[in-house]
């Protein structure tokens, strides 16, 4: 599988064959594209730590349904229904109810990973490290990478915020995983054998709604577009 079919074939994987592993080739070498990714100025602010613990991943899923059960009740399924724009509506509120009970899949994955940014690890004048978005982007590029060559090996793989989205459970984490309070966790990054394979992912908004060309505000247009003007013209040219 090439980069760009592992691009377009990418999806959450939330559900996994419980006890299946994944074979420890196929996780070293998905382990190892993380320190690949681009780092400015080659700081790279960036731990990982490797979860197989069955009592751990269980801890983690059930801070994890702790929070959606908090954001659940907070927000109602219909404040934020049109997020949902891809699925019919009378299934919205279904999704989101059961939104608690999926978020629990970092019990059934064979490896949970704990991305962390390292502002602090920075020769740069004190404070600096720690306000830049350098490490965020980063870790995104590090998250995306492990994503995409566990797609193209076969591995699903799932984002599950959840796990670190709330303050108070964030401290647990520091104390239950030992990490420092100069690192931040980014999420719980979820591995596995996909118990199934999903659908297509959900379209996405067309290239020329969210790229522009030279200044804001001016659509930038397919090249398959400006052919078919172009030949369109020769035409109108040429024709007696």
């Amino acid at each position: 599988m090439d980069v760009f079919e592992a691009i377009y074939t990418r999806r959450s994987m939330r559900y996994f064959k419980e006890g299946e592993k994944i074979p420890d080739w196929k996780l070293e070498r998905i382990l190892d594209v993380a320190r690949w990714a681009p780092s400015g100025e080659n700081m790279q602010y960036w731990k990982y730590i490797v979860i197989r613990d069955q009592e751990v991943k269980r801890w983690i899923a059930d801070i994890s349904e702790e929070t959606a059960i908090m954001v659940m009740g907070r927000d109602p399924w219909s404040v934020t229904q049109d997020r949902q724009w891809f699925m019919p509506e009378e299934l919205r509120p279904y999704a989101f109810q059961g939104f608690t009970k999926v978020v629990r899949y970092p019990e059934t994955a064979d490896v949970v990973l704990i991305p962390c940014i390292t502002p602090a690890d920075t020769d740069y004048p004190t404070g600096m490290g720690e306000a830049s978005y350098h490490p965020y982007v980063g870790i995104g590029a590090g998250i995306q990478n492990i994503w995409l060559a566990a797609t193209a090996l076969g591995v699903g793989c799932g984002f599950n915020a959840v796990a670190v989205a709330d303050t108070r459970r964030s401290e647990e984490l520091f104390d239950y995983l030992g990490i420092p309070r100069s690192v931040k966790p980014i999420t719980a990054l979820c591995l596995g054998v996909p118990a199934f394979l999903r659908a297509a992912a959900p379209s996405r908004y067309p290239l020329e709604s969210i790229m522009y060309e030279e200044v804001w505000g001016n659509p930038y247009r397919r090249l398959d577009y400006r052919e078919k003007k172009t030949e369109k013209m020769v035409s109108t040219v040429s024709s007696p």
